[in-house]
């Protein structure tokens, strides 16, 4: 396989599912081939770490990659492995700061492990700029945060347009800016990013001149359908105001569904609709 030319346009090998001999993880990482590879899961897999070592740094893809599940490395301290992956990082690709990154975090160095990350997102490694732009956000430093989830946004990663959206709507590191919050959480919703497809619902509930009850209640639609249980809730609160949209034992069943996965309120909202609903039986019997 590896020594076809076929294998220069593969952009995604996911191996996790394959039982791979040690040999065999050995014939991918010294394919020769693998030039454009963007993502390689290699999760579950094992191997020592002398030959991770021996043959990482000759693998093709280094350049390109973007994403890579490692196996699991027997042997070599974890400075031994920082070591290795910052060499790469420092002539290949800034993914493997981030990798350095993962093990400095593990072993609770979080310091380190910040510095790794800053440098891989520096270098332009969209994920690492995500992960930074989360840092400062728990660190309250919103001007930070909105920055790198700008930088992340950008290059696609789609939980940081999410994320992005949700800064320029409440003016969180930048100026509220309503048609950008729309913009770039549609992005995400779009995309199939469930927050993102919940927080579009509440803009186009509560953005003056933006309100659209259809399109509010098509976006609850999309988040519940991925088990979103505030949406679920919200949606079964829209189906019961009494206009077009009303549908009461539909909405009885997603108060259900919602108080099943932990919504308070939705409880609540359970056993007020089953009051009106005996109400409007009884009127109807008078």
């Amino acid at each position: 396989m590896c020594n076809s030319s076929a294998m220069q346009g593969v952009l995604e090998l996911d191996m996790n599912n394959y039982d791979l001999s040690p040999e065999d993880l050995q014939h991918v990482l010294s394919c020769k081939n693998f030039t454009s590879l963007e993502i390689l899961e290699l999760k579950g897999k094992s191997i020592d770490f002398d030959t991770f070592r021996n043959l990482l740094p000759k693998a093709s893809f280094l350049s390109s990659l973007n994403v890579f599940t490692l196996p699991s490395i027997k042997g070599g301290s974890c400075q031994e492995q920082v070591d290795l992956f910052v060499e790469i990082a420092d002539t290949h690709s800034p993914l493997f700061f981030r990798k350095a990154g993962n093990i400095m975090y593990a072993n609770k160095m979080n310091s380190k492990g910040f510095d790794l990350y800053l440098k891989a997102a520096e270098l332009g490694h969209s994920l690492s700029q995500y992960s930074i732009g989360r840092e400062f956000e728990f660190r309250k430093d919103y001007n930070e945060a909105f920055k790198w989830f700008s930088k992340a946004s950008q290059q696609g990663i789609v939980k940081s347009q999410c994320k992005l959206g949700s800064f320029y709507a409440k003016g969180k590191g930048t100026e509220k800016n309503v048609r950008k919050a729309f913009e770039w959480t549609i992005k995400a919703a779009k995309k199939g990013h469930v927050r993102a497809q919940y927080n579009l619902s509440i803009l186009f509930r509560v953005e003056p001149g933006y309100e659209d009850k259809e399109m509010k209640i098509f976006w609850l639609e999309k988040a519940a359908q991925q088990d979103h249980p505030r949406a679920i809730n919200d949606l079964g609160v829209s189906l019961t105001c009494g206009d077009e949209f009303e549908d009461l034992e539909r909405a009885l069943e997603l108060f259900k569904r919602a108080e099943s996965l932990g919504v308070k309120v939705a409880s609540v909202n359970k056993l007020n609709l089953l009051e009106e609903m005996e109400d409007r039986y009884d009127s109807s019997d008078e």
